[in-house]
């Protein structure tokens, strides 16, 4: 059963979603990160704003790889690693999963594919 651990704003807004799965793969056939990665990766986005401003430090999991890629899934932007491993799923035009529109996603999408500028390289 993946882990699931999604992101939110301040006002409880749904944001992003970053899912570990013991396995490594789903049917999709996308390389999944582990629970523990996915966690901290969720973690990282949380604070993608302070990151963004030099505020703090972070690290990146265990066998990420940059750079971050983003790729449109037609109702969500999927951001990869350089090694094919999934990050972060960012859903929109989907009341349960945010209702973020479709330019909000990929807004945000984008700034986690940048998160190896803020903070530097994942090993």
């Amino acid at each position: 059963m993946p882990a699931g651990f999604r992101v939110a704003d301040a006002n409880g807004a749904w944001l992003a979603y970053c899912y570990g799965d013991t396995t490594g793969y789903r049917s999709t056939g996308s390389v999944m990160m582990s629970p523990d990665q996915a966690r901290a990766m969720a973690e990282m986005i949380a604070s993608m704003p302070d990151l963004m401003h030099g505020v703090g430090s972070a690290e990146f999991p265990p066998g990420t790889q940059g750079p971050f890629f983003v790729e449109d899934r037609k109702t969500w932007f999927s951001v990869t690693d350089a090694s094919g491993i999934r990050l972060t799923a960012v859903y929109h035009s989907d009341p349960e999963a945010g209702d973020l529109t479709p330019d909000e996603a990929r807004r945000i999408a984008v700034g986690i594919a940048r998160l190896p500028d803020w903070v530097g390289r994942p090993q």
